[in-house]
């Protein structure tokens, strides 16, 4: 967790220049999020306001917008009105999420151009024994694949935790209004998907290093054989190498194959809990509505967002995991520097 830190402060340092831009893209996913969470509260009040002539319990601005367009038995007779409202904010989503990947991928590419020169000028300026003992395909590994790493983290997963944060907090206020005690059994097996989560994290750090250190070091393998290729024919070496390049590749596979089977198991048990957790409010939303007489325009408020409460929930596997591997090639790249 330390490392995680350490990297971010110096992420943040390569971010100079840049900041503006990573603020200005959080505040368009959170504007992003709210209009995500507008379109099902329009269909639940089009059905227990409008259709079914329910109270207008809702904000007053709300009230106001009705009675600007003739009032609710003008919607009543005109219900392409509320499909139209839905499309538009489809449509203006649409366009921030165009501004907001804009934003990041330039910010993202600022970054990195700024890390690849200081790694470079650094290098040039590093003593001759610090050469003769460095592997240079490991050098090359560094500032290419670890420098990637640390752009598609800043450029996806960091705004995607403010996305789930926020996400998070509006769900819960919105059915903590509704029904508090649906809106914790709609919780109740997310400390399970998050303790696993986290189990998840520190297990596949350790891997994610090894991965990183078996393709650097067949990086390396590879660089000196091309480098050295004239010398390797003259001496007739094609086949020591051959071995020698094929056990490299062995370990790569080894450790990757490994990588690979913890991720199918932590999505596969990510997405029986999501499912679980969905299934369990369902069947606790449809008791509501037999038992307790909650409206349906509600139940479909509830099966609208279970599934963005759950989300951010489950997205904070692969949100640790990409931390994870941000922070061991964030460290790599500092042993350099």
């Amino acid at each position: 967790m330390n490392s995680s830190k350490g990297s971010l402060r110096r992420i943040w340092f390569f971010m100079k220049g840049q900041r503006l831009a990573y603020v200005g893209a959080i505040l368009l996913v959170i504007t992003n999020v709210l209009l995500q969470y507008v379109g099902p509260l329009i269909s639940s009040w089009t059905i227990d306001r409008i259709i079914t002539g329910g109270d207008m319990d809702v904000p007053a601005f709300v009230v106001n917008m009705v009675n600007a367009i003739g009032g609710k038995e003008t919607i009543a007779s005109n219900l392409w009105i509320c499909a139209l409202i839905l499309a538009v904010l489809t449509g203006l989503r649409g366009v921030i999420s165009f501004l907001q990947s804009k934003l990041l991928t330039t910010a993202s590419e600022h970054t990195v151009r700024r890390i690849k020169d200081e790694l470079y000028s650094h290098i040039q300026d590093l003593p001759f024994d610090y050469h003769v003992k460095a592997e240079t395909g490991d050098l090359i590994q560094r500032c290419t694949t670890d420098v990637e790493t640390v752009r598609r983290f800043i450029s996806g997963q960091l705004v995607e935790l403010c996305r789930g944060i926020f996400m998070l907090i509006v769900a819960l206020f919105v059915l903590g209004r509704v029904s508090i005690t649906l809106t914790l059994l709609s919780l109740v097996l997310m400390p399970f998907a998050i303790l696993f989560s986290w189990g998840f994290h520190k297990n596949v750090s350790k891997q994610f290093k090894v991965v990183d250190e078996a393709d650097g070091n067949m990086s390396t393998v590879l660089q000196e054989n091309l480098t050295g290729v004239r010398v390797v024919r003259a001496f007739g070496r094609q086949e020591y190498e051959r071995q020698k390049f094929f056990g490299a590749i062995d370990k790569l596979f080894e450790a990757g194959t490994k990588l690979n089977n913890m991720f199918a198991f932590f999505w596969s048990f990510s997405d029986f809990t999501a499912v679980a957790q969905q299934a369990v409010t369902m069947f606790g939303a449809m008791y509501y509505v037999i038992e307790k007489g909650m409206s349906y325009g509600n139940f479909l408020l509830f099966n609208s967002y279970v599934g963005m409460l759950i989300w951010p929930l489950r997205q904070l596997g692969r949100v640790l995991s990409d931390a994870a591997k941000m922070s061991i090639a964030m460290g790599r790249i500092d042993q350099v520097l």
